[in-house]
C-alpha cells in the first residue's frame, strides 16, 4: 500500500484510540467493528485480518466470550493466535508473505465486536 505510515507512528496513532465514536457492520461475517478497527484495515491495508479475525473470533464465541487475537509477523509469515485471554489458546492461523507493517498486534472480539485492546 503505498503512503503506509511507519510502524512507529502507526502504533503510536492506534495507541490513541479509547473507545470508539462508531460501530461498523461487516456483512461478509456478520459481526461489528470499531473505529480502531477500521484505521488498522485501511492504514496497512489489512482488511484480510479485519474479516478473517472477526469471522474466527465469532465461530469460537461458543467456547470463549472474549477472544483476544494477536498477530505476530515477520518478513515471511503472520501467525495469528486465537485465545481465551487467560492463555488458553482456541486456535491459530499461518498465512504467507501478509505484508503487514507491525511485527505484533493484538486485537479483541466480544459482544459480536473486534476493538482494539485500549476501546475495550
Amino acid at each position: 500500500m503505498e503512503n503506509q505510515l511507519d510502524p512507529v507512528e502507526l502504533r503510536e496513532n492506534l495507541s490513541r484510540f479509547s473507545g470508539t465514536e462508531n460501530i461498523y457492520w461487516e456483512p461478509a461475517g456478520d459481526f461489528l467493528y470499531t473505529d480502531g478497527i477500521k484505521y488498522m484495515a485501511e492504514q496497512c491495508g489489512a482488511y484480510w485480518l479485519l474479516t478473517d479475525g472477526g469471522t474466527r473470533s465469532k465461530a469460537l464465541m461458543e467456547r470463549s466470550p472474549f477472544v483476544k487475537i494477536v498477530i505476530t509477523c515477520d518478513e515471511e509469515m503472520a501467525m495469528v493466535e486465537y485465545t481465551d485471554g487467560n492463555g488458553g489458546v482456541l486456535h491459530e492461523s499461518r498465512y504467507l508473505c501478509p505484508n503487514f507493517p507491525l511485527q505484533v498486534f493484538t486485537m479483541y472480539f466480544t459482544g459480536n465486536t473486534l476493538l482494539l485492546p485500549g476501546e475495550y
